[in-house]
């Protein structure tokens, strides 16, 4: 046994049905804490709270008829979460208006958009953002790119800053997109031989392989995500910017004991193509199951005769340090001041032009 392997049931097995299938039942809003009071970050487009009028900056204040004063995110987001068809009475106080209003929603299948954006600049330059791999990913990612294709896109950049990964199967075929057809992405190895898998691309590229591609990454991106990365990397297909990612490279199979709980295991690790293991060696710190894990100092070379570093995680060939906002800034934030003036704002004014930017 590691820390990554799990007995999961009630909630925890939830989120997991969320991942593999895309979709939960609910309302469709992201929720979070400001000043302790349970507030609407964003309503999802086309969802029952969308479509009913909640906005952004809605203080929630009643879950049927549970107060929320004192409740935590968790217990917030597992009230309104439920059955499909059955209905949850959400009354909010909207600070713009000082009035309080009551919503009767009716629980909806919500289709989670984990690649959010996708764009192309003046130059001609893509962008696709991925927030996680679940179920729809690779099919978004696909949708996006074929915009950016459309667009005549010249060069290609792949966010997945903070992305944590997901499903192995959605990465490999987003790379299935970007690679070509028959070159080895990936290699899983375990104490057991079936857990020993070469995973090659399987069909041909959806983009020319000669179009420039940057992928960012922070150390918040992980597993599935650098996986992505990774192969980018060693294939040199494009190259990695940003900070050194987490370092989880785990094969985990999930085993369901019955119909509310399943039991995930680990089973094997992660080898990118030049044979780098992306997890990290410190991930158990009394050392146990660190065997065959790569040093600090190993070194790999990539398709083309780059040397990279293996220990655990993707470091970037171009290396960018975050930095951090003015502490004036960063109390703002903190405070909640800008979405709380997006909240009073935007019901008062028909904000129909773009915003443009000056020097």
């Amino acid at each position: 046994m590691d820390p990554y392997t799990v007995f999961l049931s009630g909630r925890s097995k939830d989120r997991l049905d969320m991942l593999r299938t895309g979709k939960y039942g609910g309302v469709g809003i992201q929720i979070g804490l400001r000043r302790d009071t349970l507030t609407v970050l964003t309503p999802f487009e086309d969802s029952p709270a969308y479509s009913e009028g909640i906005h952004s900056g809605d203080q929630i204040l009643m879950i049927d008829s549970v107060k929320t004063k004192g409740m935590s995110l968790k217990d917030a987001s597992n009230l309104i979460k439920g059955e499909l068809g059955s209905v949850v009475i959400l009354t909010i106080y909207r600070p713009a208006t000082r009035v309080k209003i009551p919503f009767e929603l009716t629980r909806a299948n919500i289709i989670i958009k984990h690649v959010p954006y996708w764009g192309v600049d003046e130059n001609g330059i893509g962008y696709i953002r991925i927030t996680k791999f679940s179920k729809n990913t690779a099919k978004d990612f696909s949708t996006g790119l074929q915009e950016l294709i459309d667009d005549d896109m010249k060069g290609l950049i792949i966010d997945l800053r903070g992305n944590s990964g997901g499903l192995l199967s959605n990465s490999i075929n987003i790379l299935d997109k970007l690679t070509d057809r028959g070159v080895n992405l990936l290699n899983t190895k375990g104490r057991i031989t079936k857990s020993n898998k070469k995973m090659n691309s399987r069909r041909a590229p959806m983009v020319s392989v000669e179009l420039p591609i940057a992928v960012l990454i922070n150390r918040s991106s992980a597993s599935a995500s650098e996986i992505v990365a990774g192969v980018i990397q060693d294939l040199d297909r494009g190259i990695i910017v940003g900070e050194k990612s987490f370092g989880k490279g785990l094969v985990q199979s999930m085993y369901n004991l019955n119909d509310t709980t399943t039991l995930k295991v680990t089973t094997a690790k992660y080898y990118t193509p030049s044979n780098r293991l992306i997890q990290k060696e410190d991930y158990l710190k009394n050392g146990f199951l660190t065997d065959g894990l790569d040093k600090k100092d190993s070194l790999f070379t990539t398709r083309g005769g780059r040397i990279v570093k293996g220990g655990g995680g993707i470091i970037p060939d171009v290396e960018i340090k975050k930095t951090s906002l003015p502490h004036y800034v960063q109390g703002l934030w903190k405070e909640g001041v800008f979405l709380a003036f997006a909240a009073d704002y935007v019901p008062k004014k028909n904000i129909i032009e773009p915003v443009v930017i000056t020097d």
